[in-house]
C-alpha cells in the first residue's frame, strides 16, 4: 500500500492584498505556486444555481468560485506590479451613461448585470459589446446589455480560465473584438482599479459554451490614488513560461505611444524581430503600445531560463521624449535550477546518519522522501477493486472504466474519448504508483483504436514530479469511416533506468473533426492489461523534516514505516517545498542499512560525510583534531573548544572535561611533561 504523506492545512490562500518580488526566482515560483495554481480546478467548486431552461435563470456562483476568480485577477495584478488588492463582486453598482440607450435601475449590481449577460451570451452562441434586444441574443435585459457594453467577454471560457484568455489576448475566436489591441488585458492592469465583477455559466454540452463577462469599467468613485507608472506585461524580472502570449504590451496612465519605437535582444544580445501592433489609447484602460513577437519568442514553454531585454523608445511623457527599459526571464516554475543533491553515507547503521544538501533559496521547509520498492508484479486491467490506484481526469459524461466496446480480458477496459463536439480538453488518467525502471525496463500496454479521426491524439506520457509531463509514445487515427484496429496491440514504452517516474495516457485534440462519446460504444480509445517489465514500483514512503534553516536530515531506520531492518535497500531523495509545492530530486540516493559497528570510520560516515582527513588531521582547523573531536563528541565542520576547568584542592590538580560517552575505540588518559612546549630547557 502507498502510504501517503498527510499534511496539516492552514487554509486557502489569501485572496487580495497579493505581492511578489519579481526579482527573485524562487518568490515567482512560490507565488506561482500559491496563488495561480491553487485556483485551478475551479469549475468543480461553481456550484452554478442558474439554469438553461426557457425562463433565462443566471443564477449564481459559489463564493469559493468567487475567490478563485479573485486570487487570479490580483495574481495578475501582483505579477505586474499594480497592487494584487483589488476586490470581485463586491456588490458595487452599475456604471450608466447619459447617452446609453438602454438603462438598467440604477441599483443593478455589476455581479447580476455580468451574470445576465454570461448566461445571454451562452445561449446565443455569439459575444457582442453592443448586443440587440433580439435573435440569437434570447435572454437580453437592459442589465445584460450594460454588462455586455462594460465588461470584458469570452465564450467558451469562465471563471479562472476567463482571466488567462483575456492575458494572454490569443483567443480570437472565442473573446471579444479587443484582442490585437489587448484591451482584455488593458483594463485588468488597469491602475488604480479597485473593483471587478465577474458573471460566470458553465455552459450545457453540446449546445452551450462557458462565458464569462468580466466588469471591468470603473466608477469614479472606486478608483484609488496611485503613483502612475510603467507596466509591462510579460512583466519583468522572472516570469512563468505557461502565461507568455504572442503580444506584448507596455502601459502607462499618463503616456502617449503614437511616435514610440520598440527594440529586442535575447539574452546573447541578438536582435529580436518586433511588429508593432497598436499605439493607440482608444480609452481601453490604460494608454499603452503592443507589439508582436516570433512563435518562438511566444512558445509557453521553455528548457531552461531565457531572457529578453526589451527597450520602448520616443514615449511622450510630463512634456518630455522618454524610454522604459526592463527585462523578462522566462522560467518553467514546475523545474528547480537549484541542486537538490544530498552528501551521505550510502551504508548507513540502523541507528541513522545525516545527510546534507544545499538549502534551496526561498524554500520554506526542507525533507527527505524515503521510499521502499519492491519488483512490479501487477497488471492495471481496469477492473473495479483491481488496487490499482488511478487517477480519473476524464468527463463525468462517460465512464473510464467500460464494459461496453473493446475489452481484452476481463470484463473492462479503460476508455478514453471527447465527451462532446464542444469540450475538447483533454481526456487522461495517471497511475498514481511511482515506478522506477532498471535498466531495460519497459511499461507494457494493449491498445485498440476504435472510431478515430487524425485529430484525435492517444499519448503515453511520464513524468518525474507529477507536475511537468513528456510524451514517450503516441499515436492518432487515420479512419473516418470505421475503427482503426481489428484487435487489441500491444505496444511497449522504454522508461528511464533509476528515475522513479509517473504515467499518463491522454487524449488530446489534434485540430479537425472528432469522434464524441454519443456517437459510438466504439467511438475512441481502449487500453487494457498495462503491466511492467524489470521495473520496481514504490510501496511505502516516509518524510523526515530537516531543521528550519538547516542544511541536513538524519534518517534512521526508526523514522521511516515499516522500519527497515539489516540488508534493507531505501531510496532517499531530498525535497524543497516553495509556496506548498514539493520540488523532490528525480533520482533517488540509494541506501542499504547495516547493523552500526561503532568507531571513528562509522563516525564520520554517518554524522559528517563531507569530511576530509583522518583521525589525526584537522577539518575545521581549530586546533583540535579530527580524533579529538569524535572522542569529545564535537563537531568537525565548524570550528570549537573543549570545555576544560582546573582546581587545585586537597593537595592536587584537578583537570576536568566534559564527556557526553565513552568511545569505545578510543583511549581517554592524562599525560604530562617535564618540558612542555615553551618551557625553558636546560
Amino acid at each position: 500500500m502507498l502510504i501517503p504523506v498527510a499534511r496539516a492545512s492552514s487554509g486557502p490562500p489569501a485572496t487580495t492584498g497579493l505581492t511578489v518580488d519579481t526579482g527573485s526566482r524562487s518568490a515567482v515560483v512560490a507565488f506561482w505556486n500559491l496563488y495561480y495554481q491553487s485556483s485551478e480546478g475551479a469549475d468543480e467548486v461553481m456550484d452554478w444555481s442558474g439554469s438553461y431552461g426557457g425562463t433565462c435563470n443566471p443564477g449564481s456562483n459559489s463564493l469559493d468560485y468567487t475567490e478563485a476568480i479573485e486570487r487570479r485577477i490580483n495574481f495578475y495584478r501582483a505579477l505586474a506590479g499594480v497592487g494584487g488588492d483589488t476586490v470581485t463582486n463586491s456588490g458595487a453598482t452599475v456604471v450608466i451613461d447619459g447617452s446609453d440607450p438602454y438603462k438598467p435601475s440604477a441599483a443593478t449590481t455589476k455581479v447580476s448585470a455580468a451574470q445576465r449577460a454570461a448566461l445571454m451570451f451562452s445561449y446565443a452562441g455569439q459575444l457582442s459589446h453592443n448586443p440587440p434586444a433580439a435573435l440569437p441574443y434570447s435572454c437580453w435585459t437592459s442589465a445584460a446589455w450594460n454588462a455586455a457594453k462594460n465588461s470584458n467577454l469570452a465564450l467558451g471560457f469562465s471563471g479562472p480560465g476567463a482571466i488567462d484568455a483575456y492575458m494572454r489576448e490569443n483567443d480570437p475566436n472565442t473573446l471579444s473584438v479587443w484582442n490585437t489591441s489587448v484591451g482584455h488585458r488593458r483594463w485588468i492592469l488597469k491602475q488604480g482599479v479597485s473593483d471587478f465583477a465577474s458573471g460566470d455559466v458553465p455552459g450545457l454540452s453540446p449546445h452551450y459554451q462557458p462565458a464569462n463577462a468580466l466588469y471591468v469599467r470603473p466608477a469614479a468613485a472606486e478608483m484609488v490614488a496611485v503613483t502612475p507608472k510603467f507596466v509591462s506585461w510579460p512583466a519583468a524580472g522572472y516570469f512563468p513560461d505557461e502565461l507568455m502570449a504572442k503580444q506584448w504590451s507596455v502601459s502607462h496612465p499618463n503616456a502617449t505611444f503614437s511616435s514610440a519605437t520598440v527594440s529586442m535582444t535575447n539574452g546573447s544580445g541578438s536582435p529580436v524581430s518586433v511588429s508593432i501592433v497598436d499605439r493607440s489609447s482608444l480609452g481601453l484602460g490604460d494608454p499603452t503600445i503592443v507589439w508582436s513577437v516570433p512563435n518562438s519568442v511566444a512558445e509557453p514553454s521553455v528548457t531552461s531560463d531565457t531572457t529578453y531585454h526589451v527597450t520602448v523608445s520616443g514615449i511622450q511623457l510630463g512634456g518630455q521624449t522618454v524610454s522604459h527599459s526592463f527585462s523578462v526571464t522566462v522560467i518553467d516554475p514546475d523545474h528547480l535550477p537549484d541542486p537538490l543533491d544530498l552528501t551521505g553515507t550510502t551504508s548507513p547503521p540502523l541507528s541513522g546518519a545525516n545527510y546534507f544538501f544545499s538549502p534551496v533559496e526561498g524554500a520554506e521547509t526542507h525533507s527527505v522522501v524515503a521510499s521502499i520498492s519492491e519488483a512490479v508484479t501487477w497488471t492495471a486491467g481496469a477492473e473495479n477493486g483491481d488496487g490499482i490506484e488511478i487517477t480519473d481526469e476524464t468527463s463525468s459524461v462517460y465512464p473510464l472504466r467500460t464494459s461496453g466496446g473493446y475489452v481484452r480480458s476481463g470484463s473492462k477496459a479503460y476508455r478514453l474519448i471527447f465527451p462532446s463536439a464542444s469540450e475538447l480538453g483533454d481526456q487522461r488518467f495517471t497511475i498514481e504508483r511511482e515506478v522506477t525502471a532498471k535498466p531495460g525496463g519497459a511499461m507494457n500496454y494493449y491498445l485498440r483504436r476504435g472510431y478515430m479521426t487524425p485529430g484525435m491524439v492517444f499519448e503515453v506520457m511520464v513524468s518525474t514530479n507529477g507536475q511537468s509531463w513528456s510524451t514517450v509514445d503516441s499515436i492518432t487515427g487515420t479512419s473516418s469511416n470505421f475503427p482503426e484496429d481489428n484487435s487489441f496491440k500491444l505496444r511497449s514504452v522504454s522508461l528511464p533506468a533509476g528515475t522513479p517516474v509517473k504515467l499518463r495516457f491522454r487524449l488530446a485534440h489534434g485540430g479537425g473533426g472528432v469522434y464524441i462519446a454519443s456517437s459510438s460504444a466504439y467511438a475512441g480509445a481502449f487500453i487494457d492489461d498495462i503491466s511492467f517489465s524489470n521495473c520496481e514500483w514504490t510501496v511505502a514512503e516516509s518524510e523526515v523534516m530537516a531543521e528550519t534553516g538547516g542544511d541536513f536530515v538524519r534518517v534512521s531506520s526508526a523514522d521511516l514505516v515499516p522500519s527497515p531492518g539489516a540488508g534493507d535497500s531505501v531510496g532517499l531523495r531530498l525535497k524543497a517545498t516553495l509556496g506548498g509545492r514539493g520540488y523532490t530530486a528525480p533520482t533517488p540516493l540509494a541506501v542499504t542499512f547495516v547493523v552500526g559497528t561503532g568507531g571513528f570510520g562509522e563516525w564520520i560516515a554517518a554524522e559528517f560525510p563531507q569530511i576530509t582527513g583522518g583521525f589525526e588531521d584537522d577539518h575545521d582547523e581549530d586546533g583540535l583534531s579530527n580524533g579529538l573531536e569524535y572522542a569529545f563528541d564535537l563537531s568537525p565542520l565548524a570550528p570549537s573548544r573543549l570545555q576544560q576547568s582546573m582546581s587545585l584542592g586537597g593537595g592536587a590538580l584537578q583537570l576536568s572535561t566534559p564527556l557526553a560517552a565513552l568511545r569505545g575505540d578510543v583511549v581517554y588518559a592524562p599525560e604530562g611533561s617535564d618540558n612542555p612546549p615553551g618551557s625553558d630547557q636546560a
